[in-house]
């Protein structure tokens, strides 16, 4: 299979000894790929957060889950802390989150973000419960239900018509992940999808196999001529 783009430039990793360890080996050999890290604060301790810059990653953010629990208890504080460190230290800072009330809180009590994550896909596949019995803080759910139609780990986007929204009104650039609902959607669906309405990147997990064919998915998707209201923001 060919690969019909021109380059891929930029890959998400965890920050964590084992990640660092792939980037040590793959640029001894020569690769410059840019490094976003997804980074692990705890209260006041920067320590992964440095981790990241001193390993030389472009940019980083603050995981989801964190950001989550973080605005679900109403501690803004410890999440505007390492946004603005790594903003700081010459990074581009974000934040990454499953609810829409963590962009949504960064915007409303003045957080600056260079981008946004946020997860982001529709519900049209037979595994997703039902829209009345989603929470957007998955955190705060005690158990995955055996019954289909109750909460279970199988949805990360309790409401993508409420995403779209917020982002139509937005400026800051959004990268769009778990746009495949680990895997319920078909790449060609799942990744027109989010490019349609608004994300501006968007993050998917793969194998290495599926890179190729991904990243020709995505020239396909933006080389058509899909429907999208709101402006490029990247």
């Amino acid at each position: 299979m060919v690969l019909r783009t021109r380059w891929i430039n930029t890959i998400v990793f965890r920050t964590d000894e084992q990640t660092l360890r792939i980037l040590d080996k793959y640029r001894k050999r020569g690769g410059n790929i840019q490094w976003l890290a997804q980074t692990y604060p705890q209260d006041d301790d920067f320590t992964n957060i440095q981790m990241a810059i001193d390993a030389g990653a472009v940019g980083a953010f603050v995981m989801g889950g964190i950001a989550d629990k973080l605005v679900y208890e109403n501690r803004l504080e410890h999440l505007a802390k390492p946004i603005e460190y790594i903003r700081s230290q010459g990074l581009i800072a974000g934040t990454a989150g499953h609810a829409i009330q963590v962009p949504m809180a960064c915007v409303e009590n003045g957080i600056e973000n260079d981008f946004f994550m946020k997860t982001f896909h529709h519900d049209k596949y037979w595994s997703a419960h039902p829209s009345e019995n989603r929470n957007e803080f998955m955190h705060d759910l005690a158990y995955d239900s055996l019954d289909r139609n109750q909460y279970h780990d199988n949805s990360w986007c309790a409401s993508a018509e409420d995403v779209t929204a917020f982002f139509k009104e937005s400026t800051t650039p959004w990268i769009g992940y778990k746009v495949l609902a680990a895997g319920a959607i078909q790449p060609e669906d799942g990744f027109k999808y989010a490019f349609e309405n608004g994300a501006d990147f968007i993050c998917v997990g793969m194998f290495d196999f599926q890179v190729i064919a991904n990243a020709n998915i995505v020239t396909d998707v933006l080389n058509s001529n899909f429907k999208r209201e709101r402006s490029w923001f990247a």
